[in-house]
């Protein structure tokens, strides 16, 4: 897979396992709904998840997306930025259209949920992808 591929890898597969690097070192995984939208990832979480405090400490991820078959993968390593709310709003509202496809049927009651929730939308700067031939 070339870069390129890659990279139309990366707009049609949403579902993934993110990894974090916790407290202790240690690595902390999590399965994660991510899309890509102008060269970035882009994950939606909340302030209280492990990843979120992991990645607020420290902002590498690896981010392990699958394909349509075990063997098909790719991973992308990279790096954190955050949007808080209420700043997080218009951002949120291009992560949902893009992992669901379509606009929400009620903006109204989908912002009051993520202020709710005290949502975060995580950027991540694509570093390096692999495998790549």
């Amino acid at each position: 897979m070339n870069r390129e591929q890659a990279e139309q890898f990366v707009r049609e597969h949403k579902q993934a396992v993110i990894a974090t690097i916790g407290k202790d070192g240690r690595p902390q995984l999590s399965n994660v709904l991510v899309v890509y939208h102008e060269g970035r990832l882009l994950l939606s979480t909340t302030e209280s998840t492990a990843k979120y405090r992991n990645l607020v400490r420290d902002p590498r991820a690896s981010i392990h997306l699958g394909g349509d078959n075990f063997w098909q993968y790719l991973v992308v390593d990279a790096q954190a930025s955050f949007t808080r709310m209420p700043e997080a709003l218009p951002m949120l509202h291009t992560y949902y259209e893009l992992a669901a496809g379509k606009p929400h049927d009620d903006w109204a009651d989908y912002d009051r949920a993520m202020r709710e929730d005290r949502r975060v939308l995580i950027s991540f700067e694509i570093g390096r992808l692999y495998p790549l031939s």
